[in-house]
């Protein structure tokens, strides 16, 4: 069950910053296309920058613990090389 949470987050997370990446690069070429609008000049724009960075920061945490368990896994498989036989005789 914890597993199942803790892939959720992440593919939350994973669509959370995809669109607020997407957000930003089209705020971008408006800004640069009029720059009267100043889209990348007012509070709103910084504070969606704050969560996406604080989103990518999550992220990246979970996406790079997540592979360090496996491979850890990995590891301990090889080793004994018992674990990795069960699955292949099921």
């Amino acid at each position: 069950m914890k597993e199942k949470k803790k892939a959720l987050l992440t593919v939350l997370l994973a669509h959370l910053v995809l669109v607020i990446s997407v957000m930003m690069l089209v705020l971008f070429v408006i800004d640069r296309v009029n720059e009267a609008m100043a889209f990348l000049n007012n509070d709103l724009t910084k504070w969606i920058l704050a969560v996406f960075a604080l989103a990518a920061a999550v992220l990246a945490i979970t996406v790079i613990a997540g592979y360090e368990r496996r491979r850890a896994r990995e590891r301990s498989g090889k080793r004994t090389g018992s674990k990795g036989e069960e699955n292949e005789s099921e």
